[in-house]
């Protein structure tokens, strides 16, 4: 994930966000897949999940792999990304 692929994600993202009220759950995101992840993308994904949670759609990250997990602690987004489980 980086800022050339966060577009999809973006994109997936305002679908869900326009949705009506009852359909406005929560989103689980799984990212253990990425064999690529860069402070760009992690940031735009901070920035998705801070205005998702602004209009009331609540974001979990419960799944992050190593290549995530390593982009993360140098990002130092531990804190600041919604990773647990839904």
């Amino acid at each position: 994930m980086g800022s050339d692929t966060t577009a999809l994600l973006r994109e997936a993202i305002v679908q869900v966000a326009s949705r009506p009220d009852d359909h406005r759950r929560g989103v689980t995101l799984d990212l253990s897949a990425l064999t690529y992840c860069d402070n760009a993308g992690l940031f735009t994904l901070l920035g998705i999940c801070q205005a998702l949670d602004a209009i009331g759609i609540r974001v979990a990250i419960p799944w992050t792999g190593v290549i995530a997990d390593a982009a993360i602690e140098r990002a130092v987004l531990q804190d600041r990304l919604p990773l647990h489980s839904a």
